[in-house]
């Protein structure tokens, strides 16, 4: 509620998360490196905000807002580090031992390894000493003014996104770049005993900033409207948002240079919704999302850089190596709708018969899965469905199948 007189208020805070300890770093024998314990003062997180009523009758007020925001580390990178290590768990392949099919009885435990069985070079995982948690630095400033029955605001967001969380493979000698530009990494490794030595750093960035516009108004005693629009343009060097297994970095001693449009980034969303009161108890609603599309990444689904890896070959097109993100995904739209009949039974009771469509037109809202990634194949053996978005919002999700769902409530 915008107040009436013109005033500033002004909210400052201070948020701390985690628990004061002050150990100094020591070595943990199940992390491919050494361990450092964080240090919890960092994780301060200051925070201000101050509202500016422009006018004496309060419909115009400028708001400004900037503070520090920590995440917290997903657990199942440090369970990977415990199980995947080398040491406490072995990992066997029916690449590299078919036999191990025909010795292996579900759902019988195998105490041992058979007798015979070709164990392949381990993949271990670590964490890199100065690992941090990440942090994101963040401003806003927003202009409302209320227009008779509507509120108009317009907001700028700045998002800067600091040690975030990439994984990297640190058992690797330097590769050479082919005429595509794909780095193709040499077969024998700096340490020959184990396979992938995948370290969790936290040294990747993002960048987001978005203009908004929103209006929510009551043109008429039977008409609530709300709608809102973004441009936003959106940037990091590693997403992170997929299969916690991934790692999809090109050349992991260029990592610089995944920089671009971020797996997140939607250049145009748009949202509104809309009720209506009806005569004879009637009410109507309904609901519209629609954005641009998504970016995903065009790869060829095997490892073609000798690097162990099939999540980071790139696709090539046109004879060069397909940058990261480079393409875009179908564009979304959802419409539902909603008509509720109220019946009442005396005074504070009523039953609502109610009928919703969810996306109602049917749109197909197809994408290309958590992974945002196409598989082209090679120039040798192109895969026909490259470039085909195959995968579909599920029921539970904006954008699904259409359904029509029935329903009753009552209130007394």
């Amino acid at each position: 509620r915008i107040a009436a007189g013109p005033r500033v208020t002004l909210n400052l805070g201070l948020r701390w998360e985690g628990q004061w300890n002050p150990q100094p770093k020591r070595p943990n024998p199940l992390f491919a490196e050494t361990a450092r314990i964080p240090n919890d003062l960092k994780m301060w997180q200051p925070r201000a905000a101050a509202a500016w009523s422009v006018t004496a009758n309060g419909h115009t007020v400028l708001r400004l807002s900037s503070g520090v925001f920590a995440s917290r580390t997903p657990a199942n990178l440090f369970q990977r580090v415990s199980t995947d290590n080398g040491l406490s768990t072995l990992a066997v392949d029916s690449r590299t031992d078919p036999s191990i099919l025909t010795k292996l009885t579900f759902p019988n435990a195998l105490p041992l390894l058979p007798s015979g069985t070709k164990v392949p070079l381990q993949r271990v995982f670590g964490f890199d000493p100065d690992f941090q948690n990440p942090r994101t630095y963040q401003s806003a400033v927003t202009l409302e003014q209320r227009l008779g029955a509507a509120l108009v605001s317009i907001g700028f967001v700045h998002a800067d996104g600091r040690n975030l969380q990439r994984r990297l493979d640190r058992n690797l000698f330097a590769p050479t770049i082919d005429a595509t530009g794909l780095p193709i990494f040499p077969s024998t490794r700096p340490d020959p005993t184990i396979a992938q030595l995948e370290i969790n750093e936290s040294k990747a960035r993002s960048r987001y900033d978005a203009l908004s516009l929103s209006l929510d108004a009551k043109p008429l005693s039977w008409l609530v409207l709300q709608a809102h629009y973004t441009l936003a343009y959106n940037k990091d060097d590693d997403s992170n948002e997929r299969n916690f297994s991934r790692e999809t970095t090109l050349n992991v001693f260029d990592p610089g240079a995944e920089y671009t449009w971020s797996k997140q980034d939607v250049r145009h969303a748009f949202n509104t919704s809309t009720l209506l009161m009806l005569p004879g108890g009637f009410k109507a609603g309904g609901v519209l999302i629609t954005r641009s599309g998504f970016p995903f990444t065009p790869v060829t689904g095997s490892d073609q850089q000798r690097d162990g890896n099939d999540d980071n070959d790139r696709a090539i097109i046109n004879g060069q190596v397909a940058a990261r993100n480079s393409m875009r995904q179908p564009t979304f739209f959802d419409l539902d709708l909603n008509l509720v009949k109220a019946v009442n039974f005396g005074k504070g009771r009523h039953v609502d018969l109610m009928i919703q469509v969810f996306n109602a037109t049917r749109a197909k809202n197809l994408n290309y899965g958590n992974d945002a990634v196409s598989v082209y194949g090679t120039p040798a053996s192109p895969v026909a469905t490259a470039g085909q978005a195959l995968f579909a919002p599920s029921t539970a999700r904006f954008g699904g199948p259409r359904q029509v769902q029935i329903g009753l409530r009552t209130t007394f």
